[in-house]
């Protein structure tokens, strides 16, 4: 099953931005495991830390694993543009354990 949520973005690190956009996400049981891999755009407009006012887009991509009920793991791929040739590509993986 294919899911969309929409979603509004207020973010505070080196200024005040907000933002709209779009998330599309599945996901895949296993007998123990879900996978949702999604993609996502967002448009975002905000002031930053050098008081430039900062319009950008950001197109993210990834993928979350839950295996059992305590333990998951997720990746993630960014991009983001701007005007002025703002330009930033960025990535993150991480483990999760709960117990």
């Amino acid at each position: 099953p294919l899911q969309l949520q929409p979603q509004v973005l207020l973010r505070h690190a080196d200024g005040m931005e907000a933002g709209a956009g779009l998330r599309v996400s599945t996901w895949h049981e296993g007998q123990r495991s879900l996978l949702q891999p999604y993609a996502a755009v967002y448009w975002l407009s905000g002031d930053m830390h050098d008081s430039r006012k900062s319009d950008r887009r950001e197109l993210q991509a990834g993928v979350d694993l839950q295996w059992g009920v305590r333990r998951g793991a997720w990746a993630g791929l960014n991009a983001e543009h701007g005007g002025r040739g703002q330009r930033r590509i960025s990535a993150q993986m991480g483990l999760r354990m709960a117990w």
